[in-house]
């Protein structure tokens, strides 16, 4: 059988043409869609996204260190505006070549719920509109933005990709509800995927948990994953809830709360370094001259809760040494796995890079080299010159 007749987008290719109606044309230009490269993915300028790139810009980080929060804002201003000026003007929505759709054995069910994320990152993300004025900027930000916390450090722009896509999928299901379906397709194939890390990673465990539980499809697949991310990454998600429920789409104005993507990243890294700053100063609080785990539960108490019990690894029956867990009775996460987090370690996989992971896999198992179109027509030179 050849691998190639198997393309799952060869009788879609339509569907994702009436999907780039929903692009305020008038505003943007036209909207081109094409089959090139191994994955699904959208070329244009995003004018808030902008900004998580921003982030790590080495001129905006000197200036953070600095202290001043007004310098530093207007350094994260222009970078953003220097990267959203340096993307490609025009709008193209890239979906997997034949060759690479085929090697995936994605089905095409799923295939769909992958073209409609990316194209739900161009309409809800506003790609191709206005960059946002200092003034709508300082609006949406200055109250959030604490320069005193290291945002460089903690991959900004994956966190705001994380936060788009808890957005953009809820939004294009209001948009158009026959994509829920497809979404919950796409979200399944990614489980699939994810099967040999989920549980093994509480990093990773997080991000994938805040995902799913953003994006807000429950199916029954969906059910028993969230059941194999640790305890730890699900408690932590779930204590974060009053955050990432603001992303959650209520209407179609998309410009009015293109944003917020940004903004919710920010606060949930504000809330991860308070309970970081809270942890440290509980941990220190279990270093002091207790005398040991105590021989029962009340010695145990009163001198932990004095003196600090032990080596302060928390296993006696002290309270200091426990983050609270919003369900109870679990230990919380630990100093080192929230640590990591915000350095930014984890990962949780997007239709693309899913796909993107996908296709290398498969492609060792052929016995030639995969053709992956790019869409870059070839020029060729005169043998007369």
């Amino acid at each position: 059988m050849n691998a190639y007749d198997n393309d799952p987008l060869k009788f879609c290719e339509g569907a994702f043409k009436g999907l780039t109606s929903a692009f305020p044309t008038e505003k943007v230009g036209p909207v081109t869609v094409r089959r090139a490269g191994s994955t699904f993915a959208i070329s244009a300028r995003f004018p808030w996204l902008s900004f998580g790139r921003a982030f790590s810009d080495r001129y905006v980080v000197e200036v953070r260190k600095r202290g001043n929060k007004k310098k530093w804002m207007d350094a994260l201003y222009q970078e953003a505006y220097n990267l959203y000026c340096s993307a490609t003007a025009n709008i193209t929505l890239y979906l997997p070549a034949p060759s690479a759709a085929a090697v995936s054995k994605i089905n095409s069910v799923a295939a769909v719920g992958g073209g409609a994320h990316e194209a739900g990152h161009g309409i809800c993300d506003g790609a191709g509109l206005s960059f946002p004025t200092p003034s709508a900027f300082k609006a949406a930000l200055d109250d959030v933005l604490d320069v005193n916390i290291p945002y460089e450090d903690t991959d900004m722009k994956k966190w705001c990709n994380v936060t788009a896509d808890m957005r953009l999928e809820p939004g294009m299901a209001l948009l158009f509800p026959e994509t829920s379906s497809r979404f919950e397709a796409i979200q399944d194939w990614v489980f699939e995927i994810e099967s040999k890390v989920r549980g093994t990673s509480v990093p990773s465990d997080f991000l994938m948990c805040l995902r799913d539980m953003g994006k807000g499809w429950r199916n029954e697949a969906a059910l028993k994953v969230y059941e194999e991310y640790s305890i730890e990454a699900r408690d932590l998600v779930d204590s974060l809830k009053a955050e990432w429920q603001r992303l959650r789409p209520t209407h179609t104005n998309w410009e009015e709360t293109a944003h917020l993507p940004v903004r919710v990243a920010v606060q949930i890294i504000n809330s991860l370094h308070t309970l970081l700053d809270d942890k440290r100063k509980d941990d220190g609080k279990g270093e002091g001259k207790g005398k040991g785990k105590g021989e029962g539960k009340d010695e145990g108490k009163d001198e932990g809760k004095d003196e600090g019990e032990g080596d302060g690894s928390g296993e006696g029956e002290g309270e200091e040494n426990k983050t609270p867990s919003p369900k109870g009775g679990r230990k919380g996460i630990s100093l080192e796995d929230l640590d990591n987090i915000l350095k930014g370690q984890g990962e949780a996989l997007d239709p693309s890079s899913a796909m993107s992971e996908r296709v290398k896999e498969n492609k060792q198992n052929l016995d030639h080299e995969l053709y992956v179109p790019n869409g870059i027509k070839p020029t060729y030179r005169s043998m007369w010159k």
